[in-house]
């Protein structure tokens, strides 16, 4: 395999793992997220990062899910949709990215 069939191997990777991130925070109305799902991400030590303000926001996959979990089960959050795929950032870009540490392979 050659450098760009690295590349293109391991960015279909991360778009299918940020796909499985996305599908498992999502929700229609009257639905519920499937937030457990998450959990098959990670490895125990993994953690989530938002970094979008000035100080970056670090959660375990627990400190992620339980406050959502409560916001939903007190009706707060009704629905979510969360999209996109791994792209390479732009200096320029002010969208919000996941980044996570360490995560486990998808099942083949």
């Amino acid at each position: 395999m050659d450098k760009e069939q690295d590349h293109a191997a391991v960015k279909s990777e991360l778009d299918a793992l940020t796909a499985e991130f996305f599908h498992a925070v999502s929700f229609v109305a009257g639905g519920t997220p499937p937030y457990q799902n998450l959990y098959a991400l990670f490895i125990e030590p993994g953690l989530l990062i938002k970094n979008t303000t000035a100080t970056p926001e670090i959660s375990t996959v627990r400190q992620f899910i339980e406050p959502r979990q409560a916001m939903v089960s007190r009706g707060e959050l009704t629905r979510f949709r969360m999209s996109g795929s791994c792209q390479q950032p732009r200096k320029s870009s002010a969208t919000s990215r996941i980044a996570t540490a360490p995560t486990r392979s998808r099942a083949r």
